[in-house]
């Protein structure tokens, strides 16, 4: 993803920011700083995932973990469950998930739900 591109993502983002939704979402989240919240409720977030997610140089931005706002980091989570490949998916998130205590912390309790659902249904218990 060129510079050019992940700067306009991170437009789109700061374009839906709400405030009070990032005050909201700071004390959900004690452990992620105050000024890495944006806050851009998830409806929104998902919609620019899917805007950008499809974009031709993608890898580059899901191979940098943590981002510098929590809300990049959920579309980060947001554009890697949506690709089709499971264990690249998978991948994008583990490379740096303890890379830091908050945000990743934050995606990588996301993704793990995910990623315990999706092998739920991928590979149900035998029975």
């Amino acid at each position: 993803m060129s510079v050019e591109v992940e700067k306009e993502m991170l437009n789109a983002i700061l374009a839906a920011r709400d405030e009070e939704y990032a005050d909201f979402t700071a004390k959900l989240i004690p452990n992620v700083p105050r000024e890495s919240i944006i806050g851009v409720r998830t409806p929104q977030l998902r919609s620019i995932a899917k805007r950008f997610g499809k974009n031709a140089g993608i890898d580059e931005f899901l191979s940098a973990l943590p981002h510098e706002y929590h809300e990049q980091n959920l579309v980060h989570a947001y554009i890697a469950e949506s690709i089709g490949d499971f264990d690249f998916a998978v991948k994008t998130i583990d490379l740096k998930i303890n890379s830091d205590g908050g945000n990743a912390k934050c995606v990588q309790t996301y993704f793990s739900t995910q990623t315990v659902l999706q092998k739920a249904v991928l590979m149900p218990p035998n029975l």
